[in-house]
């Protein structure tokens, strides 16, 4: 999984890991105010900037 420009990002509704100048988050598109709403902050700088890349969550571990 490479970093792709945020201009590609799904905007339905999915998380993906985005990345900005302060930090690392899991959000996901809000198309009410045309927005990424950040749900989890994986590493963070305080403040939240506009995100330049994304990819997609890794799949979660198989169940054994």
């Amino acid at each position: 999984m490479d970093w792709q420009p945020i201009e590609t990002a799904p905007k339905d509704y999915q998380e993906i890991i985005t990345f900005s100048s302060n930090g690392i988050t899991i959000a996901r598109w809000y198309e009410e105010n045309q927005e990424w709403v950040h749900q989890y902050e994986l590493l963070s700088l305080d403040a939240v900037a506009s995100p330049t890349h994304w990819m997609p969550l890794p799949n979660p571990p198989e169940s054994k």
